[in-house]
């Protein structure tokens, strides 16, 4: 690989200028949720993007309680279950919270449901990668079982029974292109804040979608109009 240190090029010639003529202390942030609230009757800007790195940084100005949404570009690089903390939990069949119990019987202190058959429900922490870094998310049942492809259920008994099956899903949902919404909320437990993720949503990325948006991005940048070339006056040779 190589590259040129100040290319003689059109653009560059235009962002030099910008840069020189006061372009340097007038950026602008793009990453900026202008989204408002219903009650103000704003619309939230889809084409806003927050890195991982910026999100987690919020954490410093957030109080416990406080939320966040955002929307961020990126990748599921790996998931975080283990044997002692799985990816899904046992529910209850009639009003899907968790139930207490064991294979040999549960009951569910919401609604009173007991047996031996529970459903299982995904609760699956992802670590979500994009240019800037990482983050730790929280993906529930539905979110996680569209992200899988396959429901909690299904995985469980993968698991069980065949774990190169299991292993073989979840390398091919991870590292695909994808736009997470992302929740970061303020907890606090035993006087302990953390700032904790959760997975809205994801939806696969629509790369001209995302290419018109970094497009209105640049234009933020507001640089100056390309001055027109001025007449070639070179006459060329007759054949």
């Amino acid at each position: 690989a190589s590259f040129e240190v100040a290319p003689e090029h059109e653009a560059t010639e235009r962002i030099e200028s910008w840069w020189a003529n006061g372009g340097s202390g007038t950026q602008v942030s793009l990453s900026v949720d202008s989204r408002g609230g219903a009650a103000g009757g704003v619309q939230r800007d889809e084409s806003l993007r927050t890195s991982t790195a910026e999100l987690s940084a919020k954490e410093a100005t957030m109080a416990s309680g406080d939320a966040e949404y955002a929307t961020i570009r990126g990748y599921v690089s790996k998931h975080l279950g283990t044997d002692d903390k799985p990816l899904w939990f046992r529910a209850c069949p009639k009003c899907s919270k968790k139930v207490v119990g064991d294979d040999l019987g549960c009951n569910c202190e919401n609604c009173g449901w007991s047996g031996r058959d529970p459903t299982y429900r995904y609760i699956a922490p992802l670590i979500l990668t994009d240019e800037a870094g990482t983050c730790i998310a929280t993906a529930f049942n539905d979110t996680a079982t569209a992200f899988i492809g396959k429901p909690a259920e299904e995985m469980k008994a993968l698991k069980q029974t065949n774990p190169a099956a299991f292993d073989a899903v979840w390398s091919e949902a991870l590292w695909k292109p994808y736009l997470f919404r992302v929740r970061a909320k303020v907890e606090t437990y035993n006087a302990v804040s953390r700032l904790k993720m959760a997975i809205v949503s994801a939806a696969k990325v629509n790369f001209v979608t995302e290419g018109n948006n970094l497009l209105k991005d640049i234009a933020k940048y507001d640089l100056p109009a390309a001055e027109p070339a001025a007449e070639s006056t070179e006459v060329k040779a007759e054949a």
